[in-house]
């Protein structure tokens, strides 16, 4: 459950050598992050013998769970709304790839559709045009499975499923899928590596709810093998019913994550719209009640960033 307050008072001076430690590690660059983190992880351990409050770790990964026979009712489960999204999402990337056209006062070809306007001051006389570009894309999910989402996770699941098998079909974009908490708090279950097909790996995806929500220590590990990708984007999408643990930490992690360059989203599943807003912010969430509404709420705030040329 989420904690009610935000740690005051005396956890200040850990909570900044926590939120430094934690910078310099999103901050660096891929050659030096395994070093970095290996030295951040023992410094926030040693801070914890004095201060609980600066316990976080990055959490390690789990074995990826065997297929099992479920992958072809998941991806049926999953398939109108990969749909749905694909179309919305494809559609963004091929316009963001079309050429834009507009009328210049210099140039090498006249547009003869505005040769009329030749009588007046600075007329716009020559066609232009110029191809945009859309910059490659990593995007990482992450699916909360703790005990609070028991009567959501059939829900969160296909969301994930399904918001994966749609991001395979897009140029330019490589996507990995993960959740949390594995076999202990500090550990995630990797359901796909960017190298892999989720249609492939959609049995994974059959998980059932259990334990607690250590989204910082999660949301670590999702950030650190952002940092790895030669993606010049990089997003992070949180599935999740906005309840972690510690809130502070986790307002910690996506912070210094949005520093590092990489944006961070948070999809609630049948939850409190506001409590997707405080963990994310009112414009960096979105909420699902129905796996038909998967399209059109996380088109709504992915728009912009598979959309727009950095």
């Amino acid at each position: 459950m989420a904690s009610s307050s935000a740690p005051t008072g005396n956890g200040a001076g850990a909570g900044g050598a926590r939120r430094a430690a934690l910078q310099d590690l999103l901050a660096a660059d891929g050659d030096a992050a395994p070093d970095l983190g290996d030295q951040v992880r023992a410094c926030l351990n040693q801070r914890a013998e004095t201060s609980p409050l600066a316990c976080v770790t990055m959490a390690e990964r789990d074995p990826p769970p065997s297929l099992g026979g479920a992958g072809d009712r998941l991806r049926a489960a999953a398939r109108t709304a990969t749909a749905a999204l694909r179309r919305r999402l494809g559609v963004l990337i091929q316009a963001q790839h079309e050429d834009v056209a507009w009328c210049s006062r210099q140039g090498r070809r006249l547009a003869t559709a505005r040769l009329y306007r030749a009588a007046l001051p600075n007329p716009a006389l020559f066609a232009r045009r110029a191809r945009r570009e859309t910059p490659d894309t990593a995007v990482a999910v992450l699916l909360d499975r703790s005990d609070s989402m028991h009567r959501r996770i059939t829900l969160a699941c296909q969301a994930v499923l399904a918001t994966g098998l749609a991001l395979d079909t897009l140029p330019g974009v490589v996507s990995a899928a993960a959740a949390f908490p594995g076999s202990a708090a500090d550990r995630v279950i990797p359901l796909k590596d960017f190298a892999e097909r989720a249609h492939r790996v959609a049995g994974r995806f059959a998980l059932g709810a259990d334990g607690g929500t250590p989204l910082a220590e999660a949301l670590w590990r999702v950030a650190y093998a952002l940092l790895q990708r030669p993606e010049p984007r990089r997003l992070a999408i949180v599935v999740t019913d906005g309840m972690p643990d510690d809130d502070q930490a986790a307002w910690d992690i996506i912070a210094r994550s949005r520093a590092s360059g990489i944006e961070v989203i948070g999809l609630g599943i049948a939850t409190a719209p506001a409590l997707i807003a405080s963990l994310f912010g009112p414009r960096d969430g979105a909420v699902i009640a129905r796996i038909e509404d998967l399209a059109p709420a996380l088109f709504r705030v992915l728009e912009q960033r598979l959309a727009t040329a950095a």
